[in-house]
């Protein structure tokens, strides 16, 4: 892969336009884009979609070959499908990340799982605890899975405590995301 001709999506799950995770996820694209100049990286935030829950009616895997909901997802799923990369974003909340996020992943259950095959897959994170295990090792464990089920190689996950406060005061943190970022290899 040559440097800057990737394609490479975020799905940030926070709710909070302007907060810790939107920093972080900014930081780290804003870094990545240094090495890839010429990426095409796509955000999108998934509080803002309208995005139901998988129902789990199997209909994808019947004659339809795809989700019958009919919401944002129609609009999301080519951009998964085009991406080389895909960045989850999101700050833990009772354990995982958001529900927002969680539904819109639960969402590719009604994709062709070959067309995730060989995506590389980040996951970055805030959490207010300052133990990871409050919830964001499980994220990642829950995401690891998937990958791996998918074909995916997830090939990063970052987390940070914030404690009370807001990474707007913590600007180590973010150029640590913004080095992990512009270091960030594609092979």
């Amino acid at each position: 892969m040559i440097p800057g001709k990737v394609s490479c999506l975020a799905l940030m799950g926070s709710p909070r336009k302007g907060g810790n995770t939107a920093l972080l996820l900014d930081a780290f694209c804003r870094g990545f884009q240094q090495t890839y100049s010429q990426a095409f990286m796509e955000i999108i935030p998934v509080a803002e979609k309208r995005i139901k829950p998988c129902r789990g009616c199997d209909a994808c895997k019947g004659a339809e070959k795809s989700c019958i909901i009919k919401d944002d997802m129609q609009k999301i799923y080519p951009s998964i499908e085009r991406g080389d990369m895909l960045i989850l974003a999101s700050p833990i909340y009772w354990w995982h990340m958001t529900t927002q996020l969680k539904s819109c992943v639960d969402r590719f259950y009604g994709m062709d799982y070959s067309l995730f095959q060989g995506k590389k897959i980040v996951f970055l994170s805030t959490f207010g605890s300052t133990q990871a295990e409050s919830g964001f090792t499980i994220a990642c464990d829950s995401i690891a899975s998937m990958a791996c089920f998918l074909g995916m190689d997830f090939v990063l996950a970052w987390g940070i405590s914030t404690g009370e406060l807001s990474l707007k005061e913590n600007p180590i943190a973010l150029k640590e995301a913004e080095r992990l970022g512009r270091e960030f290899l594609l092979p």
